[in-house]
This record gives C-alpha cells, sequence and structure tokens, in this order.
C-alpha cells in the first residue's frame, strides 16, 4: 500500500505568493505512530513497506549558476543561525549550504528573464533555516526570521511572528 500526501490546492492567480509554493514538512504536535493507529487503523510498531516508483511531476526551474554565485558570495555560514557545516560535521560538511532566493518564485511573471544581484536577492542559509523560513509568512524578510529564531525559547514567544500553516495553506500566530 503506498501513502500520498495531497497537495495543497495551487493558486491560479499569477503573483500569488502562495501559489507554486509547498509549504511542506510535518507539524510539530503530530504523534506519528498514535496518528498511524487513528488514521489509517495501523497498529503502533507496525512497520510499513514502500516502494520506489517515479512519478511525473510540474516543475519550475530556478537557474543554479545564480545559486552557485551567492553561494560564492555569501560564504557558507548560515545567515540566519549563524551555523557553519564544516565547524559542525568536519570534512563532509565543508563547502555546503544553501542558497535561499529571497524574490518567491510565485512572483516572477513566467518567460520573463530577471537580473538578479547576488549581494541583495539571495540569502546563505543551512538546511533547516532554509525550509523554515519558507514556512514563514515573509520568506523574503532574512531580518524578521533572524529575529523570530533569536528568540531563547520559540514555543513560549511563538506569536511574535507570523507562520504558514503547511495543512491550512493559511498563516496562523
Amino acid at each position: 500500500m503506498i501513502y500520498a500526501w495531497p497537495l495543497p490546492p495551487v493558486s491560479e492567480s499569477p503573483g500569488s505568493p502562495s501559489s507554486l509554493t509547498y509549504r511542506g514538512g510535518i507539524a510539530a504536535e503530530v504523534d506519528g505512530q498514535a496518528d498511524l493507529a487513528d488514521e489509517f487503523g495501523i497498529p503502533p510498531q507496525t512497520s510499513i513497506t514502500e516502494t520506489r516508483k517515479y512519478a511525473y511531476h510540474r516543475k519550475i526551474e530556478r537557474n543554479r549558476t545564480a545559486a552557485h554565485h551567492a553561494k560564492k558570495f555569501h560564504g557558507t555560514r548560515c545567515q540566519a543561525c549563524d551555523l557553519d557545516f564544516g565547524e559542525r560535521y568536519g570534512k563532509i560538511g565543508q563547502g555546503f549550504i544553501e542558497a535561499h532566493h529571497l524574490r518567491p518564485i510565485a512572483t516572477l511573471e513566467e518567460g520573463i528573464p530577471v537580473k538578479y544581484d547576488v549581494a541583495v536577492d539571495f540569502a546563505a542559509l543551512c538546511s533547516n533555516c532554509h525550509r523554515m523560513i519558507n514556512r514563514f509568512s515573509e520568506p523574503s524578510d532574512l531580518v524578521a526570521f533572524r529575529k523570530f529564531i533569536s528568540v531563547k525559547n520559540v514555543a513560549t514567544h511563538y506569536t511574535q511572528a507570523t507562520v504558514a500553516d503547511p495543512r491550512s495553506g493559511e498563516d496562523f500566530e
């Protein structure tokens, strides 16, 4: 049996920030074993069989050269949390970082070339911060995201920033 989670509906209005954006991930309140038992009738601690399969997806490609130049310009330290993969993981982490486009792809018009300034249109982020800033209500606001994660106990200060709810496609506070 193959389980597939439905994607949120894609907005057809051009330039809509939620169009073409999937804010995935697993919500923090999910209790995996209990959910399996309740939702699928599978008792806890039961193994699940997966099968490799190929699927066709509609995909919009970004220019990888732009991200490469952004990484060279910004370096390999996360601009949000200050993580350096080389310091944390040693040799296997050296030089690893992700480039985050500060201009959301949903705001781009189809077929219209866009020039980027690597200094202002990109941020170098670790994998966790990259994933979380894309769930943030304003993924292009690196300063607000930095402020949000700098709070020592995010759970008690959760209402200081608005985050997108990946299950509903709406923002919550």
